[in-house]
């Protein structure tokens, strides 16, 4: 599956290989040399959330997981927890985006919580390709 190059901004992680595994950081050079339909979105999942900060959890009540960075810093100046959830009753619809307990939506790919990541504090979302 490759991206629609308008999902990209410089700073995102994509997998430029042509079977996986080959992360590279998006430059603005890469938005003139770059055939981006053999580019992929690098999928969500536990490996690649650690590799971004993220702590994991879980509630025992509800049967579900979540990977949290806690006191993050709003674009407005507020602390806040920026969670993502995976429900097993939610089936493929990705992980669900929660700041402060408030739903924002799902995304499934490290492009896409890049940018909402950037949009609600106006930082770029670190990942350390070298812990995966």
């Amino acid at each position: 599956m490759s991206i629609n190059f308008k999902e990209l901004r410089c700073g995102n992680w994509v997998d430029g290989g042509t079977n996986g595994n080959l992360y590279y950081q998006i430059k603005p050079s890469d938005f003139v040399n770059t055939d981006f339909s053999k580019t992929n979105p690098i999928p969500l999942s536990a490996e690649i959330l650690k590799a971004c900060g993220f702590e994991y959890g879980q509630y025992v009540i509800d049967a579900h997981w979540w990977y949290r960075l806690v006191g993050i810093k709003t674009n407005n100046g507020k602390i806040v927890t920026f969670e993502l959830n995976l429900f097993k009753s939610d089936g493929d619809k990705g992980w669900g985006i929660n700041l402060e307990e408030q739903y924002f939506g799902y995304c499934h790919s490290l492009h896409q919580l890049m940018n909402i990541y950037h949009s609600i504090t106006t930082e770029e979302l670190t990942f350390k390709l070298s812990l995966i």
